[in-house]
């Protein structure tokens, strides 16, 4: 159950020196008492340490501060703290299966884990959770151990909207302070732009990401038949710094060529004459390589979900669709599940993921046109990431009734949509659909929103699962909410009068609660689900 004895005093300790710990009601489970004190807990503690400190009443936890033997404790599930200690273990990941392959990624990493070396290779795919992601599959460079520098593969591409081209540099363990390198691209469905309006001598469509104290150069050969872009990146001034790895150049291309029955893949890559070269840091030369890359364009338009060739309000419901429809949120399975939307359309801002973001992106672009959004999703840390978090009480017993608050906390972020679904055991609970003012929300959902931010619900009541699938978007203005009052309010009735046993709700996974940002772009958020007395 709980990873240790230390690691569950190491948490009060912590809870402690942030003042916490405070009286309430002895007949509060220890994590109720916690987390009315402090909601953040929500985000530090594990399922297993929330799962124990329910199982404590607050006398137990003061008691247990105090000096108590954890022998002395008994939880509410009749067994001592000490025997949930002893059974614990200190060991908080699962593999519960694996397999022994030949070859792999060199370096992948995740929030604060990274994985080096491999000794694995066939099993092709992408393997992933909130924080971590593992992508098997075949080498794609056989340079190893030299410095390098590629570009993606199949970078996703709209006719007549800008793609960003990154150009990425690995050391490889060299102390590399210089490198020179052309990059060559397909004109005739590629485009540059080489207007400089701020005159600094870089074109607009070029962005150097480098530490202080290197200098980047570039030079367009508009002759060139490869529509030639030579880059010089140094550190002019000793001592000498180490480049380090990442992105160092971004560059801005148009695609030029429409799709008509298929998408087109426009190669990018590094000239090989001259090809890419290297400096250390002693002034030696270092040989390397580089590894060439492709934008793929493909049919359709960003923001035109439904395929009908307009970007409108027909677009904002399609996305509602797509988002519920059951094939994930990774743009390329669009097609698929229970609403057949178009790929490049549903993902309005282009992060490859189609969710409560795209929400956001499209009311920009039905007002602003092409180009008013877009850009990777926006990650925040642990402290900072907008939370939706549910509170499961007991039902009224003489009623049978529950009502089932869900609040929102933006932490900061001007999340202006939302996009989440709850799921309940409708063995025991029913949700009556019935919509009596006939506002296309049921009767016992009850928002607490702006008069201007429009909510879409679907009930599924034939869902395994009972699920309720939520979609908020306030197209003129940011949510915020103050925590006290929920955003959202559900009623649910017991299917087993007299037995009033806690409602056993929380938010799906598939698809995952998404938030979307005033600007367009997808932020990374959370749930949790909290019972409650």
């Amino acid at each position: 159950m709980f990873k240790s004895t230390s690691l569950l005093y190491s948490l009060i300790l912590l809870l402690l020196a942030h003042s916490l710990v405070a009286q309430q009601e002895n007949d509060q489970s220890a994590w109720d008492s916690l987390i009315r004190e402090n909601s953040v807990l929500e985000e530090q503690a594990s399922a297993l340490e929330r799962e124990i400190l329910q199982l404590m009443t607050r006398e137990q936890l003061d008691a247990y501060l105090e000096g108590a033997s954890p022998a002395k404790i008994v939880l509410l599930t009749g067994e001592t703290l000490e025997a949930l200690l002893l059974v614990g273990g200190s060991n908080t990941f699962d593999l519960s299966w694996h397999s022994i392959d030949g070859g792999g990624d060199m370096a992948g990493s995740g929030g604060d884990f990274r994985l080096s070396g491999t000794i694995g290779q066939p099993d092709a795919g992408l393997m992933n959770s909130d924080t971590l992601s593992l992508r098997g599959g075949f080498w794609v460079r056989s340079n190893f151990g030299e410095p390098t520098l590629s570009i993606p593969t199949d970078i996703p591409a709209v006719f007549g909207t800008p793609v960003d081209v990154p150009i990425v540099f690995e050391g490889s363990g060299f102390d590399i302070a210089a490198t020179t390198f052309s990059v060559d691209y397909d004109e005739s469905c590629l485009g540059f732009n080489p207007a400089d309006s701020d005159i600094d001598g870089i074109p607009d469509n070029v962005s150097f990401s480098l530490p202080a104290g290197f200098n980047g150069e570039v030079t367009f050969d508009a002759s060139d038949s490869d529509g030639e872009l030579d880059f010089v990146i140094v550190d002019p001034l000793s001592p000498l710094a180490s480049l380090p790895d990442g992105t160092i150049v971004t560059i801005t291309l148009m695609p030029l060529c429409e799709p008509v029955d298929a998408s087109i893949t426009a190669p990018v890559g590094f000239s090989t004459a001259p090809p890419p070269t290297y400096g250390s840091t002693e002034g030696q030369d270092v040989q390397g390589g580089g590894i060439d890359g492709s934008v793929v364009i493909h049919r359709g338009t960003r923001g035109d979900c439904n395929g009908d060739d307009l970007v409108s309000a027909g677009d904002l419901t399609a996305c509602v669709l797509e988002v519920f429809d059951g094939d994930g949120d990774f743009w390329l399975a669009v097609p698929g599940g229970s609403f057949e939307g178009v790929p490049v359309g549903c993902d309005a801002n282009g992060d490859e993921f189609v969710n409560a973001g795209d929400l956001s992106c499209k009311i920009l672009l039905i007002f602003e046109g092409p180009g008013a959004c877009g850009g990777t999703r926006r990650f925040s840390d642990g402290w900072g990431k907008p939370v939706l978090f549910m509170e499961t009480p007991r039902p009224n017993a003489l009623q049978a009734r529950a009502s089932v608050p869900v609040y929102f906390r933006p932490r900061g972020w001007a999340i202006n949509s939302l996009a989440f679904s709850v799921d309940y055991d409708e063995r025991a609970y029913a949700l009556d659909p019935s919509d009596r003012d006939g506002d296309g929300i049921p009767d016992a959902l009850s928002f607490d929103l702006p008069a201007s931010a429009q909510v879409t619900v679907i009930f599924d009541p034939a869902d395994a699962d009972g699920e309720i699938d939520v979609s908020i978007l306030d197209p003129s203005q940011a949510i915020d909410r103050d925590v006290q009052e929920p955003l959202l309010t559900m009623a649910l009735k017991s299917e087993e009068p007299g037995k009033p046993n806690r409602v056993k709700a929380r938010f799906s996974r598939d698809p995952a609660a998404s938030f979307g940002e005033i600007s367009g772009r997808s932020v990374e958020g959370s749930t949790s689900t909290t019972p409650r007395n």
